[in-house]
């Protein structure tokens, strides 16, 4: 059977086809953090309710990559997109 594009309720394509079957439950418990993930700037102000994170990640369009190549740390610009608990990143 032939892999079709999944067209979301915004009606934008995904070419790729989903990780879990469609009528699996997305998990609904929040975001366990770790050391490297807890926020330390104002935690107050954080929020690591899976929902809510969804929500922020749809909102967006661009994120800002940040990579190190022989001692030099680069950030750059790219398009992503999150189709379930996976974000997709664009390279080219």
């Amino acid at each position: 059977m032939k892999s079709r594009p999944i067209r979301r309720a915004d009606t934008q394509v995904c070419p790729y086809p989903p990780t879990t079957h469609p009528l699996t439950p997305l998990p609904t418990h929040p975001f366990t953090p770790t050391p490297r993930t807890q926020v330390k700037r104002l935690p107050n102000r954080s929020n690591y309710d899976r929902s809510q994170v969804h929500a922020i990640l749809d909102e967006g369009l661009v994120c800002h990559l940040g990579f190190v190549v022989n001692g030099q740390p680069f950030v750059i610009p790219t398009a992503y997109g999150r189709l379930e608990d996976t974000i997709y990143i664009h390279g080219s």
